[in-house]
């Protein structure tokens, strides 16, 4: 139908946009490049266009290429966070993490509240084990989180940095912290959250009963209190107490 649309209406550029982003989840990268380029042609400024290209050449692993469309992604709309964060991706995915950390930063810059790039920058500095600045910056994180839920999500993701960093005791305060919020939220799937997340620190203590509560308390908040819940929940669950 979309090759369709795109014959009959060549300068459409939706059917484009939609042609191509089809391609792509099927792994068809060289039909969605052209596609894409077809579309560049109609619009040379089309942000979505120059994203979609910069991730389908990452994973053909072509990343000069990659990065060139999102510098030209940043050219056309300098005040748009998106091409810097995504250029982090990029920059992390070659095992650049000083520059993918720049990247981020430039993200930031331009838009203070550009809430990922806050995770993907505490992630990094995980890894090189600065565990303070990480936790900085999920703190900025949960400071400019935008709704319960994010702060939420804050409060977990600054446990596992608390947690890497021997502060166990301050790691489960967070965790009640998140499950709080998810709760007055009423979002089961998040409050649960707060138990698989238990569940792996005692995983990585050792203490194995432990982990089995903790996954089991996952599985029973999930599926007393979300219907929705369905065989991805179960294999989860058993999942995780196999590797026990």
């Amino acid at each position: 139908l979309l090759h369709i649309l795109a014959e009959e209406y060549p300068e459409e550029k939706e059917a484009y946009h939609f042609l191509g982003l089809g391609y792509s989840l099927r792994k068809m990268h060289d039909q969605a490049i052209q596609v894409y380029e077809q579309l560049l042609t109609l619009d040379p400024e089309n942000g979505a266009a120059l994203n979609h290209l910069a991730y389908i050449y990452s994973e053909k692993e072509d990343f000069d290429r990659s990065i060139a469309y999102l510098k030209r992604y940043a050219k056309a709309f300098p005040g748009d966070p998106n091409p810097f964060d995504s250029m982090g991706e990029i920059y992390f995915k070659m095992g650049r993490l000083d520059e993918a950390m720049g990247r981020y930063s430039e993200a930031l810059d331009v838009r203070p509240d550009f809430m990922s790039s806050y995770l993907a920058t505490a992630y990094i500095y995980s890894l090189k084990e600065d565990y303070v600045a990480a936790q900085e910056q999920i703190k900025q994180f949960i400071a400019r989180a935008p709704s319960r839920g994010f702060e939420a999500e804050g409060y977990y993701n600054l446990a596992f940095v608390r947690f890497l960093s021997g502060q166990a005791r301050e790691a489960l305060q967070d965790i009640a912290k998140g499950e709080g919020l998810a709760r007055a939220l009423g979002n089961t799937q998040l409050e649960a959250l707060g138990e698989w997340t238990r569940g792996w620190f005692c995983f990585e203590r050792n203490d194995l009963a432990g982990a089995r509560k903790h996954f089991d308390g996952w599985y029973t908040i999930r599926t007393g209190k979300d219907s929705s819940v369905n065989l991805t929940s179960r294999t989860r669950l058993a999942f995780a107490k196999g590797m026990l």
